[in-house]
């Protein structure tokens, strides 16, 4: 609203309130009136916001409200011709004229608010869309220059990896040349240290061979001189065995002569002992091998080995004669009177236990004798009274099993099936050898200061004079085992070098 409609304004207000005033012919009135229509008119047309902001047709609006509220009021109080409620109607309705004057200003103000915020936006929202465009074209522009420098750095990466590989390449190129001429010249020293190696191994080898002659010579000579120098030990040994064979069998029957004589001599009397005299070492006791004796010494293995010994068996008929004179010997009653006289004090307990050890065995030897020939003689009866029939059947079958070639009679050919057809077929295993003898050593001869001789001289031949005590032989001497053990065993050793030795020299014929 311009100055001049505001004067305008004013100025009707002035002259309705002077209508107002003189239709009601009061001053007070007209006063309060004109005070109320200025203050009215001041709150809405001065106000320095809402000044010059609208249009001029505005206060044209104003005026006519004014000019029909004034009339409304006039005529309402003309009607009534109430003063005091008139007045009070008046003032209601300035207050609700006034209320709807102030909501029509505030919503006019809102919406000339409303417009300057949607002409203000306008111009912002141009202003922000033509600085977006502005920075649209240039944000472009900068992607599209960046685009080109990097399609630039791409084909400088490009340019320079393509130069890197041709410069690999190259690089390669010249490092299989330089690796084909290492090889070939590693090709051309191999070749000639293969050359020289060759040259080399062909000289050892000559003198391998050279050397494999004259070791092969050596060692044929040495064979040849140890074969004839285990061959001259062999007959050596040999001999020195038979020696000692001999010995030991003469020294056994030496043995075996001085205990006869001794116990003939006790038993007849003629002897020179006196009494109390005799010890327990030099009574003649039936065992063998070098005293002086003791009563351990009285086991059932030497006892049984003096008496059934084959060599002490073949000079008397039979071992029943011999069990017999032993236990006439060694009868209780007999030795008491004839031998016991001759023990020393000292020595009479061990003597009578020593003499009860060997009747007892002695006993135990004459029963099992008398068992052994009572089953022959059972068996004999037996074989007598089998009848004429059991006879014939047995000869029967004895003539079938010679009559058959594939039945062999005796432990050495058993029958054995050969798999193929059912048939049997005797083997060809050799007979089983006995076992093998036991070594014994060459004896060694010691005689006493009585004999005359010294330790280690040959084995003589005791005088008939000598006491039963005189003579003292090592118990290996008197052994009933052959002393051919050792010997066999080398001779077997020697001969299955020599099958070696014959095989290699054949083997290395065929190949020269």
């Amino acid at each position: 609203m311009s100055r001049s409609d505001a004067d305008k304004v004013r100025l009707q207000y002035n002259r309705l309130a002077k209508q107002k005033s003189r239709k009601l012919g009061e001053a007070q009135s007209s006063a309060f009136w004109k005070a109320q229509i200025s203050q009215n008119f001041e709150s809405r047309t001065c106000n320095p916001n809402t000044l010059g902001k609208s249009e001029g047709s505005d206060s044209q609006d104003i005026l006519v409200d004014i000019e029909d509220q004034v009339s409304m009021t006039t005529d309402a109080e003309y009607v009534s011709q109430d003063w005091p409620k008139g007045e009070r109607r008046c003032q209601a309705t300035l207050s609700s004229e006034e209320e709807s004057i102030e909501e029509e200003g505030v919503r006019r103000q809102a919406k000339f608010r409303r417009e300057a915020n949607l002409r203000q936006e306008d111009e912002l929202r141009r202003e922000v869309g033509l600085e977006q465009e502005a920075e649209l074209r240039q944000e472009a522009e900068y992607r599209y220059q960046a685009e080109l420098r990097q399609e630039a750095e791409h084909r400088r990466e490009a340019e320079l990896r393509q130069e890197a590989e041709h410069r690999r390449d190259a690089e390669l190129r010249q490092e299989a040349e330089h690796r084909r001429e290492a090889e070939l010249r590693h090709e051309d020293q191999l070749k000639r240290e293969e050359e020289a190696a060759q040259v080399k191994v062909e000289k050892a080898w000559k003198k391998q061979q050279e050397r494999i002659a004259k070791g092969q010579e050596r060692r044929r000579t040495k064979q040849e001189n140890a074969k004839q120098q285990r061959k001259e030990q062999q007959e050596a040994r040999s001999k020195r065995i038979e020696e000692a064979k001999m010995s030991a069998i003469e020294n056994r029957q030496v043995h075996f002569n001085r205990y006869d004589k001794s116990w003939n001599e006790l038993r007849s009397g003629n002897h020179l002992l006196c009494k109390g005299s005799l010890s327990f070492s030099q009574i003649p006791w039936p065992i063998l091998g070098a005293g002086p004796f003791r009563l351990l010494d009285l086991t059932e293995e030497k006892i049984n080995q003096f008496i059934t010994h084959k060599e002490r068996v073949g000079s008397v008929p039979d071992l029943t004669t011999i069990l017999r004179t032993e236990l006439l010997r060694w009868h209780s009653d007999k030795f008491s009177i004839a031998v016991l006289p001759l023990v020393m004090a000292r020595d009479a307990e061990v003597v009578k236990e020593g003499l009860h050890l060997v009747v007892v065995e002695l006993t135990a030897m004459k029963m099992k004798l008398r068992n052994k020939m009572g089953r022959r003689l059972m068996t004999s009866v037996t074989t007598t009274m089998m009848t004429e029939e059991e006879g014939a059947e047995i000869e029967k079958q004895k003539q079938m099993n010679s009559n058959n070639p594939k039945v062999l009679s005796g432990p050495s050919t058993p029958v054995v099936s050969d798999g193929k057809d059912g048939t049997s077929s005797p083997t060809t295993r050799k007979p089983s050898t006995p076992p093998a003898v036991p070594t014994v050593p060459i004896p060694d001869v010691h005689h006493n200061a009585a004999s005359g001789t010294a330790s280690g001289a040959p084995p003589t031949t005791a005088t008939s004079d000598a006491s039963p005590t005189s003579l003292h032989i090592v118990p290996h001497a008197y052994g009933a085992s052959s002393p051919t053990g050792t010997s066999g065993t080398a001779v077997a050793a020697d001969k299955e070098r020599e099958k070696q030795e014959v095989a290699c020299r054949k083997a290395e014929q065929r190949e020269s």
